[in-house]
């Protein structure tokens, strides 16, 4: 199963996944448009095989470092990078 957690801020980029998701049964999506708690995002991190960082290009993400990165680290979670 995958688990995606967190909030999408684009409006598009959360329509276009929440659209790819929606017949897929192994897939849940939690949060979203709604913000989610941080206890929340590490208790799926440290329950995970491994997380995944993927970002669409935009100014938003321009030269930025995802939290997740360091989340992901702290936990010993093994990363993919796409």
């Amino acid at each position: 199963t995958l688990l995606i957690i967190g909030h999408a801020p684009l409006e598009k980029e959360l329509a276009r996944l929440r659209s790819l998701v929606a017949d897929k049964p192994f897939i849940e999506l939690i949060g979203g448009s709604n913000l989610v708690d941080h206890g929340e995002i590490m208790n799926a991190i440290s329950n995970s095989d491994f997380g995944i960082i993927a970002y669409p290009t935009s100014p938003a993400t321009a030269e930025r470092i995802p939290t997740k990165l360091f989340e992901y680290l702290g936990s010993g979670l093994p990363i993919l990078l796409v």
